[in-house]
């Protein structure tokens, strides 16, 4: 999980925040992009803005790892159902997968929607209830005001429902579904999955490739 290096002594909190508005502006924008800081931005908190807007910049290329190593499917508070996305399954993959992309598509929001109350030092805790209307008021809210229209998350998962304390595991998240198919058939399990995330559809995620037999 990321740290918001301004969210301390002796930084303000407006330095804090726009850290994170920085990080999720480098997050989303295109790959290795030099897009200039909207003019919403000061000139008192555009350092701490330039700072984030690398880190989210270096996350989206390299994938972020915001994930834990396992996920026991059997222990509901990793998975808790009020923080469901709806799944769109394409017909091609087996049954197996549909359950094990459901089961990420709510840890992915429980985990993403915390990264970004940690980004934007919110200090709260948002309840798995209100995880999906946090993503799409708190995150796209966000990105959207900074001039982000849109962009597209891709996710990784591999299931083995006998690895029992760690059925599920879930790649980094990508900006692209290559980084995110190779990271889950490295992790070497039966079953493997990508799902799609696109941030103005914060409560649908779609698999679009996985194991088909």
């Amino acid at each position: 999980m990321i740290e918001n290096p301004f969210d301390r002594d002796p930084f303000e909190p407006s330095q804090a925040f726009a850290w994170g508005q920085g990080f999720l502006f480098g997050l989303t924008g295109p790959l290795e992009s030099v897009d200039q800081a909207p003019d919403s931005i000061t000139d008192d908190v555009r350092d701490a803005f330039n700072e984030g807007v690398l880190s989210g910049q270096d996350a989206a290329i390299h994938g972020l790892d915001i994930f834990p190593a396992c996920i026991d499917t059997e222990e509901h508070e990793h998975v808790p159902p009020e923080a469901e996305l709806a799944i769109d399954v394409a017909g091609f993959v087996v049954e197996v997968v549909k359950d094990a992309a459901t089961l990420a598509s709510a840890a992915f929001s429980m985990v993403f929607m915390t990264l970004v109350n940690i980004a934007l030092a919110a200090h709260h805790f948002t309840p798995a209830s209100e995880v999906i209307d946090g993503l799409s008021q708190d995150f796209f809210g966000t990105i959207e005001a900074l001039g982000r229209q849109d962009c597209d998350f891709f996710l990784g998962g591999a299931v083995d429902f006998d690895a029992k304390g760690c059925q599920l595991q879930l790649t980094p998240l990508f900006r692209t579904q290559s980084d995110a198919r190779d990271a889950a058939v490295a992790l070497g399990r039966p079953t493997f999955f990508v799902s799609q995330w696109r941030a103005n559809q914060c409560g649908a995620m779609t698999v679009v490739d996985g194991t088909t037999e």
